[in-house]
């Protein structure tokens, strides 16, 4: 499923000031003062060179970007008319040579991506002011600078090699970079028959290291794995402060690498995450020094555990221990003279009954606790050990977040955790929980406002059982997830126990409920809810006015049900509506105005559904989505939409549609429109799959750097950014100040 993305742009901007390419191949943004925009698709050497050569002479910088097209080297002669800013290479699958840019003497970021056939990169074709230089799965197999005059590159600062094939990286490779900062190779295969030392040997200290996610061939597998971790450690100098990633390579972390951590003293962030340690290679003592370090991930690497193990930590803030099948931490003390006040640590997936013993010395500042896939004790009466768990918890006193589900428990009780006077998010889900009793509750801190119950129940028989006043004990809290239950329509009547009236979102998600009472009007406790989400249950349909009760309702997600029709009194009564999901349901019949009470509304989704009479759902000359800022017709079998329910939607920005064809849009279709629609063009990411538009959310991962107003943003979900399969879009309130990663559509959408 692709998404194409209405992206709105200023309609004060003077499209004449904007040259235009003669191939129609090119897309222009000249929306930026200081900055063309030039996105380039299925186009080849002589029409770039003529495109470019419109803008020879402009003021403006050129950012340019070309996307699968047949072009088996780029010269000096296409570019020699501009100077470029930046240039973006993706998909070129005929270009053989590495472009000459030489004579881009204002180049300064430098992109090549999914190119197999460059094979050699010629480090005197880069020009001297290049700052960033990123290759993702390209040819280049050997990183060498065997030219006895090779020029140095002082100013860049970063260099990213991705998911590529590295059979020799020439010891003294990187001197040609003596300012570089940055330094990333991800997810990359290593394939070298032989191991060369001081590969990784910097000029100066780093600012950031990212080697993270490697693969070795056969022939590499074993000297790769013994030796790689210790010479990166040895050679790579750190800067003060600076951040370390080395994780999920499958490294040994030997005696020596272990010995050579002190070279990483005044890191700031430091990952080991998915190495092991070598046999009864202890951690005792090896942190003292590391008065700088604040971040420590040593999740899954086999740790074993040692008295003082943390010792000389003084200002670490998060601890990741994760998925080490540690198992008991009551007898070594693995805090012994560790001085850190932690405000986040994960012990999740160690088989632990029982809390690590001087626990509390650490945890003074604590706010979150991370303990699912354990087998905690809560419970002990014939051991008694289960008052250590009690105690610990007791000895958190700012702890704000706490994660104990999957902890394979039978039974919960609130009183256990009355002492978290501080606890706002309890996570509690897939558990084994098989009957719910208002001693779940009472006692619960009163400050809780997220408790997540996610039951994760794969068959019905194994549904949970709930008494009838179930809730009568739960405190003011504003968020309850109860998904994956098969707790079908019964649940509602549950909820009538319900004695707050402070609850705003409530998570029935995945519930096999079938029809929605009629009777919700007595659910007075949820007078004030402002998110139901009903996703993937059975609902058939919904019902005249079965939500009217819900006049606070500002988010209804109905998604993945088995709704037909939607009737025109359906949503009755939801004034204050604002995002509506109704997609994945099959539905042939829209009446019309049913939308009509949805006065609120600004964001609908309803893709994948098969009623395309948008006209029926939006009538001409009517005020029904007025307010719609955002409307999904994702994989909805349409043709084209119509111009005139484009003037009507006049607040509207986003469009997503189907992109499974090719689908033209000139820049000048809607010029006669210009004044409602302002002017919006659609863009594409470049092909790749991405998230359904329900699930997209502003969450913020790792990504370029990025300012806040009211566009949009563009992220990476994956760790190694810059990886476009995992592109998604971010909606509310978000921006990249330069539209990276976009690939402009032709033909025309509008009928």
């Amino acid at each position: 499923m692709f998404i194409l993305i209405v992206w709105s742009i200023l309609s004060s901007i003077v499209r004449s000031q904007c040259p235009t390419s003669d191939s129609g191949r090119c897309a222009v943004d000249c929306t930026r003062a200081a900055i063309y925009n030039i996105a380039c698709e299925n186009i080849n050497g002589a029409d770039l060179y003529k495109d470019l050569k419109v803008y020879n002479g402009v003021d403006q910088q050129i950012s340019l970007f070309v996307w699968n097209s047949p072009l088996s080297r780029i010269g000096y002669t296409i570019l020699r008319t501009v100077q470029l800013d930046s240039l973006e290479l993706d998909n070129l699958q005929e270009l053989r040579w590495f472009p000459e840019l030489r004579g881009q003497k204002e180049l300064r970021f430098l992109t090549i991506m999914n190119s197999p056939n460059v094979k050699v990169m010629p480090l005197e074709l880069l020009p001297d002011k290049i700052e960033r230089l990123t290759l993702f799965r390209v040819g280049i197999i050997a990183f060498t600078n065997d030219l006895e005059e090779v020029p140095q590159l002082p100013a860049l600062t970063f260099l990213a090699i991705q998911e590529c094939r590295i059979e020799y990286i020439q010891p003294g490779f990187f001197d040609v970079f003596p300012n570089l900062s940055e330094l990333e190779i991800i997810g990359s295969t290593f394939a070298a028959a032989e191991y060369f030392p001081n590969m990784f040997r910097t000029v100066k200290p780093l600012r950031k290291l990212r080697f993270s996610q490697s693969q070795y061939a056969d022939s590499a597998v074993g000297v790769f794995r013994e030796r790689m971790l210790e010479d990166i450690i040895q050679n790579t100098g750190m800067a003060e402060d600076a951040q370390v990633d080395v994780a999920d390579n499958s490294l040994m972390i030997t005696l020596r690498a272990a010995s050579a951590l002190e070279n990483l003293r005044s890191v700031k962030i430091l990952f080991l995450r998915g190495n092991s340690f070598g046999s009864f290679v202890l951690l005792m003592g090896r942190f003292l020094g590391f008065s700088r370090l604040e971040v420590l991930d040593m999740s899954n690497t086999h740790l074993f555990t040692s008295t003082g193990a943390f010792a000389g930590l003084k200002n670490l803030k998060t601890l990741k221990i994760a998925s080490n099948n540690l198992r008991d931490l009551t007898v070594i003390n693995i805090f012994k003279d560790c001085q850190a006040n932690l405000r986040h640590l994960d012990l999740s997936d160690n088989a632990l009954m029982y809390l690590p013993i001087g626990m509390e010395a650490v945890s003074r500042e604590l706010t979150e606790l991370v303990l699912n896939k354990n087998i905690l004790r809560l419970r002990d009466i014939v051991e008694g050990r289960a008052v250590h768990n009690m105690t610990t918890f007791s000895a958190l006193p700012k702890l704000e977040f706490l994660d104990i589900s999957e902890n394979n428990l039978g039974i919960f009780q609130g009183t256990w955790l009355s002492r978290l006077k501080t606890l706002l998010h309890l996570n509690i889900a897939c558990n084994s929980f098989q009957k719910i009793t208002k001693d779940f509750f009472k006692d619960l801190p009163a400050t809780l406002q997220v408790l997540n119950m996610t039951f994760c129940v794969q068959q019905p028989i194994n549904a949970p059982r709930f008494d009838d006043d179930a809730f009568i004990t739960l405190p003011a809290i504003k968020t309850l997830i109860l998904r994956e239950g098969f707790l079908r329509e019964g649940i509602f009547n549950i909820l009538r126990s319900l004695r707050i009236e402070t609850l705003e979102t409530l998570d029935l998600d995945y519930n096999s409920i079938s029809n929605i009472p009629g009777d919700l009007n007595q659910l007075s406790s949820l007078a004030s809810l402002q998110t139901l989400k009903l996703k993937a249950n059975k609902l058939q349909s919904i019902g005249p006015k079965a939500l009217a009760f819900f006049t606070a309702l500002r988010e209804l997600n109905l998604a993945r049900n088995h709704i037909i029709s939607i009737g025109k009194d359906d949503f009755a009564g939801l004034d204050n509506l604002r995002t509506l999901s109704i997609a994945g349901n099959n539905i042939i019949e829209f009446e019309a105005g049913a939308l009509a009470p949805l006065i609120s509304l600004q964001e609908l989704y309803m893709g994948e559904n098969n009623d395309t009479d948008l006209l029926r759902m939006f009538p001409l000359d009517s005020e029904i989505g007025k307010n719609l800022i955002h409307l999904s017709l994702h994989d909805i079998p349409l043709k084209c939409v119509p111009g005139g329910l484009i003037k009507q939607l006049k607040r509207l920005k986003w469009l997503y549609l189907d992109a499974s064809r090719a689908v033209n849009f000139q820049f000048t279709s809607f010029r006669g429109i210009s004044e409602t629609f302002n002017v919006r063009y659609p863009f594409k990411l470049f092909g790749f799959d991405v998230p359904t538009v329900e699930d997209i959310g502003c969450q913020t991962y790792q990504s370029w750097d990025t300012v806040y107003n009211e566009s949009v943003r563009f992220v990476v979900q994956d760790r190694s950014n810059l990886v476009p399969q995992h592109m998604i879009v971010n909606i509310p309130t978000c921006h990249v100040e330069k539209p990276r990663n976009l690939k402009a559509v032709t033909d025309n959408l509008v009928c």
